[in-house]
């Protein structure tokens, strides 16, 4: 759902964002009138839809203060365009180009056209001048009658406002509903439905945490700073109503009407205008902050027509963003599309992630279900405009559809939406994305490029990268062989009684740690259907009973590992595997997310519900480079139980005796730094070295390094030598070009397309994100690999591998191989 913007004169904006940063597009037509009476029919535009802004700061509770630079920072007048901005309002209605040739009647002798502001966002309405002539004093009074409403009732920033008296409600106390809140209210709970939740006005609490978090302390929230308000978000959970009763089920419950009370007011007064003048004529065309409603045509003749914003380059408005310009952002040039609503009538709604960016690439809109707000980044959604019948609607889908990380995602929501739109009244769509080119329509008909738009830049400055092939996996067994692996024997069971079932069994090489609040486990898995681990998996990954337990083989059992993996998999007990297996740790778990990556691929990421110590555990069994040997030893008292112990400390007294390799990540950030990160949960599964996963504390500061679904990270192996590399990004995450040998393709053109800086001395994989997913106090990335380079030195060879293991520094090769087993 999309953030509130900061008040104004009457408190502020009521709804997706405040100001309009459109109208910008019918700058070109005013300025091509100039010089010729006649603009042509595609610059005939009647105003701009574009992603509102908000129209004043607001002062401390202001939302714009969550992208502003300072908290105490005024940028209304000049986002509004009342100083230098370059957009400008068209005073009139513009011309009748369209009309039939010969006739030269100007726009302003046909329309009445009605500007105003109303909660610091300009509106227009425009009327045929027969009908609106001598009643100029009513139709002012009806569009001030219904924006009073507006202000009364639906303002989150008018402090007396109806929606504000019921956001201050105590639990469960319950409130009478006037009737124009309620109606509203029935609009949203279509708009919930049909999004499957996406758009829900209830997300206001987490944008409070990160408004401090983001302005006051420069960082992002943590897990726990926001887990509590899992419990306050939720549209049908957290609201109550019962006639023309209402109340909030929860204390931090907020309702937050800005995604969708503009587009409503839109329609209410089409209805109160419509019911005062009877008869609108040839039509009526209503624009408030960018979203805009019409219907029957111009008074010229021709269709209503309205521009669509090419959204502003990220390193633009960055640049910007640092320089207080961001009223700059927009201009008249980037008009890109050319809507015509039809004569029966249609709205349109657009939001977009520009205007509201913060340094990291965070903008105004949440996802419900993460509790995050989206972020700007290469292969994300620059903005949505959908057309439906209402304003309403089309508001909240335009809202709903920024919450997906890809174009690709949101093109599939909208089509489903528009498959089924008699029920919402969708008629259409543009998808504009951060990829330069990557424009989407459902009608080209109904949108149509401007020939005299902003053109798209060429599709890349970095061919040669675009067109890598994808690394050959043998190439990458071979890069990923000095990778040690502890051994662990997984198997499925359904819990109850799990002492007689038999249950498929594999042993899992890529376990990790992946939070401790609550403790979470996670590895990869080859999806097949011979694999009866696999098969049993995906036939119950949906069964609330399902549970893994997961066995850590010490040195030694190599052999009952070979006999259980040799015959059938499928044919052991839970009890008597465990029994055999009996000088080992194992931790239960329930599976939290069972998802589908790529290259037949998944992650599982469960929850702990027991974990079994045992003072009697030898070293790990580690596989390397085809071999089995011996982990380190293990402290006995890493491996002794208590009753005092919770599971996190039984968790991480699993985990700290194994190995794990050192690396280094490396991204560019959405603003062009380049940042590393050294990491010791790089892991991939040995029979599909193209698939890797790594875990991210929420607290990093990388964490606004890595993007979403389809960002570019680089993967460094570190080796014996690298230890001080591997030290100084433990402390900065930050690093300029000069101080590490970049590989010269990765230069300066390639980073601004958003692929990472690769070193030159390393043997390294440039991968693309997959999965992100949030466990609270850890995120757990899942990619796959795009390219690798090689430079392994002949005298350091597998074996200078440097790992990580109870907070030492290691390598590899100190290690000896006790057993020849293969």
């Amino acid at each position: 759902s999309e953030a509130a913007p900061s008040g104004g004169a009457k408190a502020a904006a009521a709804a997706a964002g405040g100001a309009s940063d459109g109208l910008a597009g019918a700058k070109q037509a005013v300025q091509a009138k100039k010089t010729n009476p006649l603009v042509t029919a595609e610059l005939a535009v009647d105003s701009a839809a574009a992603a509102s802004f908000s129209g004043t700061n607001g002062g401390d509770g202001g939302y714009f203060n969550m992208f502003g630079k300072k908290p105490d920072e005024d940028v209304s007048a000049k986002l509004l365009g009342l100083k230098a901005s370059r957009v400008e309002v068209a005073k009139c209605a513009l011309d009748d180009s369209c009309v039939e040739k010969g006739a030269e009647a100007r726009s302003e002798e046909l329309a009445e056209t009605f500007d105003g502001t109303a909660m610091t966002m300009p509106y227009r309405v425009i009327l045929p001048r027969n009908v609106a002539s001598g009643r100029e004093d009513e139709i002012r009074a009806t569009i001030d009658r219904v924006f009073d409403t507006v202000d009364s009732v639906f303002n989150n920033w008018n402090d007396a406002s109806e929606i504000n008296r019921i956001n201050a409600l105590k639990v469960k106390k319950p409130a009478e509903m006037s009737e124009s809140l309620s109606a509203l209210f029935s609009v949203v709970d279509a708009a919930f439905a049909v999004t499957d939740g996406r758009f829900d006005p209830t997300v206001a609490p987490l944008l409070k945490v990160w408004t401090k978090t983001l302005v006051q302390d420069g960082r992002p929230p943590v897990g726990s700073e926001v887990s509590h308000l899992q419990y306050a978000v939720g549209w049908e959970k957290r609201v109550t109503r019962k006639g023309n009763k209402i109340h909030l089920e929860n204390s931090n419950t907020c309702i937050d009407l800005c995604g969708i009370a503009k587009g409503h007011a839109i329609d209410q007064l089409l209805t109160a205008l419509r019911k005062k003048l009877g008869d609108l004529g040839k039509g009526v065309y209503i624009d408030w902050g960018g979203d805009i409603r019409a219907e029957g045509v111009h008074p010229s003749g021709r269709p209503w027509q309205s521009a669509v914003m090419q959204p502003p380059e990220l390193k633009k408005l960055f640049d910007l963003w640092a320089k207080d310009n961001l009223q700059d952002a927009i201009s008249a040039d980037d008009a890109t599309l050319l809507l015509r609503f039809p004569a029966e009538g249609a709205a349109i709604a657009t939001s977009g992630d520009y205007f509201r960016i913060q340094k990291y690439g965070y903008h105004h809109i949440f996802n419900p279900e993460s509790m995050l707000p989206m972020k700007a980044g290469t292969g994300t959604l620059g903005s949505v405009s959908v057309v439906a019948k209402t304003c309403a609607m089309a508001d909240a889908l335009a809202t709903a559809a920024m919450t997906f990380p890809t174009v690709s995602e949101a093109k599939s929501f909208l089509e489903k939406v528009l498959s089924d739109r008699r029920s919402v009244g969708v008629l259409g769509y543009c998808l504009i994305g951060r990829n330069a080119g990557d424009v989407h329509s459902s009608n080209p008909e109904m949108f149509q490029p401007l020939a005299s738009g902003k053109k798209a830049k060429p599709s890349s400055a970095v061919p040669h990268l675009q067109a890598l092939p994808k690394p050959d996996s043998a190439d990458l067994a071979r890069l990923l062989d000095p990778f040690p692996r502890t051994v662990v024997v997984g198997a499925w069971y359904l819990d109850g009684d799990s002492s007689s079932q038999k249950v498929p069994v594999a042993m899992l090489d890529s376990v990790a740690s992946c939070g401790m609040n609550p403790p979470s486990v996670s590895f990869l898995l080859k999806k097949s259907a011979s694999d009866p681990f696999a098969a049993f998996m995906y036939a119950q990954r949906n069964n609330e009973k399902l549970r893994l337990r997961m066995l850590f083989l010490n040195f030694g059992q190599e052999t009952v590992l070979s006999e259980l993996l040799q015959g059938d998999r499928a044919a052991h007990t839970l009890s008597a595997l465990t029994s055999s297996l009996k000088s080992c740790v194992w931790v239960d778990s329930e599976p939290k997310a069972i998802e589908d990556i790529a290259d037949n691929s998944a992650v599982y990421i469960g929850t702990t519900v027991k974990i079994h110590l045992n003072g009697s555990c030898g070293p790990r069994l580690v596989n390397h480079r085809g071999r089995f040997i011996a982990g380190p030893p293990v402290n006995a008292a890493d491996a002794s139980d208590s009753a005092a112990f919770n599971d996190s400390e039984r968790l991480k007294r699993v985990m700290r005796p194994n190995p794990s390799p050192v690396c280094l990540i490396t991204s560019t950030r959405v603003d062009g730094e380049l940042c590393g990160l050294t990491a010791t949960s790089v892991r991939s599964l040995e029979s599909l070295p193209s698939v890797f996963s790594f875990n991210l504390q929420t607290t990093s500061t990388f964490r606004p390094a890595l993007g979403l679904k389809g960002s570019k990270i680089a993967i460094h192996l570190l080796r014996r030598d690298d230890k001080a590399l591997a030290q100084l990004f433990t402390q900065r995450t930050e690093f300029k070009r000069k101080e590490l040998r970049i590989r010269p393709e990765y230069g300066e053109a390639a980073t601004a397309e958003g692929w990472p800086a690769v070193i030159a001395d390393r043997s390294s994989i440039v991968a693309q994100i997959e999965t992100v997913n949030d466990l609270g106090d850890q995120l757990v990335f899942t990619c796959t690999a795009l390219t690798m380079h090689e430079n392994l030195p002949a005298a350091a060879g597998a074996n200078d591998t440097l790992i990580y293991r109870d907070n030492v520094y290691e390598v590899i090769g100190e290690y000896k191989t006790i057993s020849p087993t293969a």
